[in-house]
């Protein structure tokens, strides 16, 4: 589990709990206290984070010019797209294991935690 992607609200499961973790579980994490597991990212999650699907991926707008999709094949993320109408596209391709990498992808470039709507 990448723990660079891991921030206060992340969701994870902890002893089979899936849990929003705490800053108290965070540093936890990091100090490999805990072993926690990823939520696997699914259409489920998408649509609790406010997603909209539509022909072949999933999308969620930021702002007018900037929006966030997820392409899903058999069950697996295959890829995260975050487009900046000026700046082009940066694409993730690989070790999508779970919500928190969503996440953590989102607030690293929006400054914001992707929560449940």
């Amino acid at each position: 589990m990448n723990k660079n992607l891991l921030f206060e609200g992340s969701y994870l499961h902890i002893n089979g709990i899936e849990t929003a973790i705490s800053k108290s579980d965070l540093e936890q994490i990091l100090n490999d206290e805990i072993k926690p597991e990823p939520v696997r990212l699914n259409d489920s999650w998408l649509v609790k984070f406010g997603f909209k699907q539509e022909i072949g991926h999933w999308t969620l707008h930021h702002s007018e010019k900037q929006r966030v999709q997820v392409i899903i094949a058999n069950q697996d993320v295959i890829k995260i797209e975050f487009m900046f109408e000026n700046d082009g596209y940066t694409f993730w391709h690989t070790n999508i294991d779970g919500v928190h990498v969503l996440q953590g992808l989102y607030k690293d470039r929006y400054g914001k935690m992707l929560v449940k709507i």
